[in-house]
């Protein structure tokens, strides 16, 4: 999901340098829906701060994180294939 914010919400690639998780509950396979969410919370530089978390579908915070991704700037992201994602206003 962090992923997914830099290449979506910052228009980038990055990669992760630093992953810290706290799994607070189980999260089973049989659960009926689950919740992602994530944000990034600080960006300096060429880093960005990225908390995520993922609920169950009684509303109970299972795991969170925060993610410190490097960015890329816009030249190597396409050398890495990054052209650009459509976002929804």
């Amino acid at each position: 999901m962090c992923g997914w914010v830099v290449t979506r919400k910052l228009q980038t690639s990055g990669y992760t340098v630093q992953l810290n998780v706290k799994f607070r509950k189980a999260v089973p396979t049989t659960e009926p829906e689950l919740t992602i969410r994530a944000k990034v919370t600080k960006q300096v530089r060429n880093l960005a701060y990225i908390n995520a978390e993922i609920i169950n579908s009684k509303g109970e915070v299972c795991n969170e994180g925060e993610a410190v991704y490097f960015l890329m700037n816009q030249e190597k992201a396409k050398e890495m294939g990054f052209l650009h994602c459509d976002v929804e206003e």
